[in-house]
Parts: C-alpha cells; structure tokens; sequence
C-alpha cells in the first residue's frame, strides 16, 4: 500500500492534469482557478498582491493567507486523488487505518489508562483493620494476625502479588511487614492477614506502643510498590500510600478490683498480696503481653508492688489475677496507707492507682508501652468488713452529779472481739474510740436513736488472740458521757430502763481509731466505723432478790424520832453509779409515816450494803399516828414489818435522775426487836404488886414510860392487870426512864387480878413454872414525842412471893 501511496503522489507530480478519458474530470477542470490550472504556488500569490484592495494588507496577513491556501490546495488535492481511486483501493485503505488505529489505542491503554485507573483506584479505597491479633513479642518483632476489609476498590476484580510494605507512625519509619496476594473486589467480603512485623526502629515502636494503650485511636501509614493482575492485564509498581486506623485501648481505663487479700508476710519483706482484676479492652486489638508488672498507688504514694503472668488482653473483658507485696513505708508513707486501710475497714470507697512501672515488661516496647499507664480504680470492700464481731462491756460506772446530769464522768473497761479481714499478723497497741450510745427497740417499729456519745481517747490496750480473734481490753477513766443535744428525755428513759428492767439492748455506733504495727510500718487507723448492739442486764428495781434490811435502830434525838438502817441491795449488772444524797418515803401500809436519806447514794455490781437514816413523822393526824405507833409497836414487840421505800419528787435534785429515783419503789421486811420490853417481873400475892424488870430494846435513845396498862395471859386467859398512870402525884409524876439498851426494874406496880387468875396460877405452877404471855399498851416518850405503843411479849417469866394456896 505504501508503494501505492508512492505512485499516486508521483502521478500527481508529473501529471496535474486529471487523467485522460475521464471527461467529466476534464470538463470540471475548465473551470479551475489558476492555480489548479497549473499556476504555481508563488506565482499564484504574487498576482494576488497585485490585483484589487488586497495590495494595502500587511506583509503577515499575506503570509498567513498564503498558508491557509497551501492547506486547502493540500487537501484539495487529497480529496481529489481520493475520489479518483477505484473503490477497491479505497476499502483497502480504510482497513489499514482502522488496524493503525485499533493498535495504537490498545498500546494507549495498557500504557496509560490502565496503570492510571489502577492507581486511581488505590488511591480511593480504604484498609478497615476489623480485628489485630498481636502475639509472639520480642525485642524486635512479633507476629501479627489482621482481619480486614477493603472499602472503595471500584468495580474490576483484581488480584495483588504478595509484596512487602514499610509502616511509619508519626511519620517514623518503625517496622516493615510482609503482605501476601489477595483477590480486591468490591464483594470479596473480609480478608485474612497473617504475618511477622518486623522493627526498624525500636525508639519508634516504643512511641507506637504506648499511644496503642493510651489513646482510643491510632493510625498506621502503609507505604510500598504493589503489583496488581486484573483482566489478565499486569500492571505493576503501584504506589502504596495508605493510611490505616487501629483502635487503642483509650488509657485502658475500666479496671475494676474484684478481690484484694494480704494472707501473711512476705518473705522477702512486707505484706503478701493477692488480687484478681478485670480489664476492660475497648479496642479490637488482641495484644500478647505476657509478663505485665505494675505499682497500686494511692495518693501518689506506691503501696505495692504485682505481677500478673501469661496476660492476654482480648477484646472485651479481661481477668488478671495479680500477685506481689505490699512495700514496707516510711513514716510520711504510712499515713497514707493508714488512711487507704481506715476507709477500707469502713467499707467506703477509695480511689487507687494502677499503674505501670520502669520494667513493666521484659520487651522493651511493651515496657513502653505500660510504663505510662495510668488508671484510677474505685476500690472498696464488697461487703463492709465487720471488724468488731463482739463487745462486752465488762464494767461501766457512772458520776452523777448535780452539775453534771447529762454530762456525767465515765470509767469502764470494754472487750472488743475483733476480726481483722485479712490474716497478716497486726499487733494493736492503742485504742479509741467516738461511741454513741442508743436503745434499741426491735419488732414492728426498729429503731435505735442515739441519745449520747462517749469520747474516748487514744490510750494503751492488753490484747490476747483466740480462735482467729483479737481480743482488745481497753480500759477508760473519767471520761464524759454527753447527751446529745434535744435528747435528754432518752437519756433519763436509758436511766430508767438500766434500773427498772431485768436486760436492755444497748446499741454502739462510731468511730474507733487504733494504732497497730505490722510489716509495713505502724498504722494508724482512723474514723473506723462500726455498729453493735449488745444485751446488758438491768437491775429489775432491785426485785430480783429483793432488798433485805439487816438492822434497824432508833437513834437519839431532839423531838423527833430518828432512825438508822443498814440495807442489802444486789446489783445483777456490770454497771455502777454514784447518785449523790437520795431521799425516799417511807410508807407503811400504804400510809406515808417517815421519810429515809441515803448520803452519797452508790451501787456496785453484786451486793451493795446501803447505809441511810430516816425520820418518822411528827404529826397531829390521828390516822397518821396510829400508823406510826402500829410501826413501831411491832418494832418493839419483835414482829416483822413490811416497809416500802417509795421515791418522789424531791428524791434527787440531779435533774437526769429524777425521773428514776421518784419512780423506785421497793418494799423490804423490818425485822423486830430480838429484845423484850418486859423482861421478867415478880408477882407479890400478898400485896397484890408485881415489879417488873424491864429492858429498852433501843440502843441508842431512852425511853420514858409514862403510862403503863398491861394484861398478862396464860394459854388464852387473861389472868390480871397492871395499870399505872406515872404523871400522877402518887407516883410523883415521875415516869419510869429506861437506858438506851439498859434494864432497871419498875416500882412495885399494883396487880388486880381475874376472878379465875389465882387457879391458872396455880395451874402455871403446878406445871412447872409461871410463864405469861403480856399485852401492854404504853404512853412512852422517845427523843421527846410522845406515843402510845402497844406490845406483846410472850412468856414472860413470873416470879411469885408470899405464894400459900
């Protein structure tokens, strides 16, 4: 064809003229400019110049024309070769071009379009790592196990040759990883990756490392040359610029403590520890870590040191379970642990650090990695540790005093039972303690308001270990007792219940604070909250037994008649009190006839001798005297009388206690006189007199007899009567006086017998002796007060004179 092309163009040359026989070129060519006539270019253009206006252009306009006319006459003529070639030539031609360009577009393609839309393509689709499985660390390396999608790949399917890639972080060349071939199509779903990382730049690494804990998200820059096969067409060295986001553990900021116990020493010093955490792994990275060594700090002080062995953290959570000590402290140290076990032991929450240390790991990189960790864990116990499992109150005495009632002085001692929540061996040196104190009520309405509270200070305690127990013996000396405020009303209730019931449930609730040595250094434990309710026993109004009055005696006085006694009381309780000077009535039968002092008023636990004083009533009420003269009747006659001591609103003037004291009411037994007023007497039949001895049954105060009128008895009959009447002139107004406890014998004292009373004599006699039984009804003066007292004094023994029946 080229030679053809040749022959046309030579044609052409040397013949212009179209060619012969073709009549209808020839008729056409009669009508050709000149130029086509076979006028030359130049010349052509020269006569152009020259004809009409065109001679004023310029000369580039003539040129630029001429140009433009060489192209038509080119193509002119191209057009007219074309037309003059036979058909067949023609389709040849068109072939040709259409093979030229077929292959000039394919070489286009491959060359030019593809690689671009290729790159195009990579450039525009996105790496999703779905989940990073990091295992096998070492200094320099480690294995990696990626699941992954690709975004964006466009619509050709296309397959990548395996290659290896270089991975930068902060622009750092760090590492260098093997990628293997792998279909890239749009509906190729996730793919897998398994390969080893290996570290160029360990600085680097380390850097990445530690974001990987610390931040929620990083990001990989991918970088390498990848060749692709789609279409069965190569293309090769695509650029690989691709950034990829990894998930981080975002600081690794939920862990939680699920379980701290310190079971002993440790050998190497301190205290052991063992814990079990659960680390929550918010990324989809699974990270082999092995060996991970952290600090437990607290408020910026290092407590202890753990390590937990084979750790994986997989997504989601993780349960590490810790072993290590707890370091021994230095002063400035120990009063922060002092605080981290005082809220512990409270069971209120703490906020602890855990973080890494300078070797975390044996890697470097994970060491890097861990070092900056730091994360606050809200720790406390699960349930609050009940340190003190018992408390016995082994001795508590009260101070009232006028001044002081509700705020009265305390001593005691107290046994704590305690179970500390931990086994490491703990010696505690000192105890206090802020108790308030509250009575408990429990049934359909529990309650348990506290009505005072008992400050007692920091002071050395005894212990003794029993059964796993601490057994604390603290004892505490004047200490007060306060009443809180608005609650003076439950204190006197708490007076009135310790008095009145046989047992009480009294609740403790406070603080206690300790001192303790342990191998960590001393600890000083503060604000260690705790609640106890613990039974004590009340002394039942001294029901249980009841009192018993031991003697009784009439004391000299100046117009009145006073008296002493001498009570047991028994105290089944722990607990005492001074109350200060207490007074009571004295009822008899229900009728008030004296009232009792107790000087400086004071229980102890067990039996209790109560001294106190008392005076009978002087009054001018007949019905009140009578009582008074019944009382005393017995007294001198040797029977027994029940006596109550009744309380009332002058018993106390301690404003706590009167509410107590006025409600105290206990009855007791008086015993009589073991003495009898008439002691013997001898009976003068001829002269019909008797004198009689007489004894004063009263040790401490004389008695006047002024009137005397008494009937003696023999087995129920009466057998005669002594009357004398000593304020009148026979008997010179003089009353018989008897010694305090002394004897004296009567004047003879006339005798008026009965009918029958010289036979029962006899019948006495005959017997073997005269003993009567003799009623006498006195007016006597005691200490000045004058009353009538009747008494009875069994088998008296008579001796009779002048006897001649």
């Amino acid at each position: 064809m080229t030679s053809q092309y040749s022959a046309l163009a030579q044609d052409e040359q040397e013949n212009p003229d179209p060619v012969v026989g073709d009549t209808t070129s020839r008729h056409r060519n009669t009508e050709r400019t000149p130029l086509l006539q076979g006028e030359s270019v130049r010349d052509h253009s020269n006569r152009a110049q020259k004809v009409g206006p065109a001679t004023t252009t310029t000369q580039e306009n003539v040129s630029s024309e001429s140009n433009v006319h060489s192209y038509q006459i080119a193509f002119h003529t191209l057009t007219t070769r074309w037309k003059d070639l036979q058909p067949q030539y023609r389709w040849l031609i068109i072939a040709g071009i259409i093979l030229l360009s077929q292959v000039l577009l394919g070489l286009v393609v491959v060359y030019g379009v593809v690689p671009w839309v290729a790159q195009r393509a990579l450039n525009h689709s996105k790496i999703v790592f779905l989940s990073t499985n990091i295992t096998q660390p070492k200094p320099d390396s480690f294995m990696m196990e990626v699941s992954a999608i690709l975004e964006n790949v466009g619509r050709i399917p296309a397959t990548s040759q395996p290659t290896s890639v270089d991975i930068y972080y902060k622009e750092q060349h760090i590492g260098r990883a093997d990628m293997p071939g792998m279909l890239i199509s749009s509906d190729s779903g996730p793919f897998e990756i398994a390969t080893k990382f290996v570290a160029l730049d360990r600085t680097a690494l380390g850097v990445f490392a530690a974001d990987m804990v610390a931040l929620p998200k990083i990001t990989w820059t991918m970088k390498g040359n990848v060749d692709v096969v789609a279409k069965g067409l190569h293309v090769r060295g695509l650029k690989l610029d691709k950034e990829v986001t990894l998930e981080g553990l975002n600081g690794a900021k939920n862990i939680t403590l699920n379980s701290f116990d310190l079971p002993g020493n440790d050998p190497t010093g301190g205290i052991h520890l063992e814990a079990s955490s659960t680390l929550f792994n918010p990324s989809n990275i699974s990270l082999e870590v092995g060996v991970m060594r952290m600090g437990i700090f607290y408020q910026g002080v290092k407590m202890a040191n753990v390590t937990a062995e084979d750790v994986r953290l997989y997504p989601g959570e993780n349960t590490l379970n810790l072993s290590g000590s707890m370091l021994p402290l230095d002063k400035k140290a120990s009063a922060v642990a002092s605080k981290f076990f005082s809220r512990y032991l409270s069971g209120e929450e703490s906020i602890i650090t855990v973080g890494g240390l300078e070797n975390s790991s044996p890697i470097p990189w994970l060491d890097r990695a861990f070092q900056s960790l730091r994360v606050d864990v809200p720790f406390r116990a699960p349930v609050a540790p009940d340190l003190i499992e018992g408390l016995d109150v082994g001795q508590l005495a009260i101070h009232f005093t006028k001044s002081n009632a509700y705020m009265p002085s305390t001593n005691g001692s107290v046994v704590a039972a305690v179970k500390m929540p931990f086994d490491f061996p703990i010696a505690i040196e000192s105890l206090g303690q802020t108790t308030q104190l509250c009575m408990a009520t429990f049934g359909a309405d529990d309650w348990c308001i506290p009505f005072a509270e008992l400050q007692v200070p920091l002071l050395p305690v005894t212990t003794t270990t029993e059964a796993g127990l601490i057994y604390v013996n603290s004892t505490f000396d004047s200490v007060p007792l306060k009443v809180l405020e608005y609650q003076e009303d439950m204190f006197r209730y708490f007076i009135m219940a310790t008095f009145f019931n046989q047992e009480n449930i009294l609740g403790f609730t406070g603080n206690v604070e300790t001192t303790a040595k342990a191998a960590i250094g001393e600890l000083d434990l503060k604000d260690i909250k705790f609640t106890k309710y613990v039974k004590l026993k009340g002394l039942a109004g001294f029901h249980d037994p009841a009192p018993v009055l031991t003697g009784m005696e009439i004391l000299k006085d100046i117009d009145k008649v006073t008296f002493a006694a001498d009570i047991i009381l028994f105290n089944p309780t722990n607990f005492s009190a001074k109350m200060g000077d207490v007074s009571f009535d004295l009822e008899y039968k229900d009728t008030v006839i004296g009232e009792a002092f107790i000087p400086n008023f004071m229980i102890v636990p067990g039996n209790n001798s109560v001294s106190c004083k008392g005076k009978l009533r002087k009054e001018t009420d007949d019905y009140l005297q009578q009582k008074i003269e019944e009382f005393l009747s017995n007294y001198v006659s040797g029977s027994d009388n029940a006596l109550t001591i009744v309380g009332n609103d002058a018993s106390t003037d301690i404003d706590s206690l009167k509410p107590m004291l006025k409600s105290f009411r206990t009855t007791f037994n008086v015993p009589g006189s073991h003495d009898q007023l008439m002691d013997e007497a001898t009976m003068h039949l001829l002269s019909r007199t008797a004198v009689v001895k007489l004894f004063n049954p009263l040790k401490y105060t004389d008695i006047n007899i002024k009137y005397l009128n008494a009937t003696s008895f023999y087995e129920g009959l009466p057998v005669g009567h002594v009357f004398a009447n000593f304020t009148e002139p026979q008997w010179n107004n003089q009353s018989i006086l008897i010694p305090a406890g002394g004897e004296i014998y009567s004047p003879k004292l006339p005798v008026s017998l009965e009918s029958g009373g010289l036979k029962l004599i006899k019948k006495a006699l005959s017997n073997g002796g005269l003993a009567l039984d003799m009623v006498a009804r006195s007016l006597v003066e005691i200490n000045g007060v004058e009353m009538w007292l009747t008494y009875v004094n069994s088998k008296v023994p008579i001796k009779v004179v002048g006897w001649f029946l």
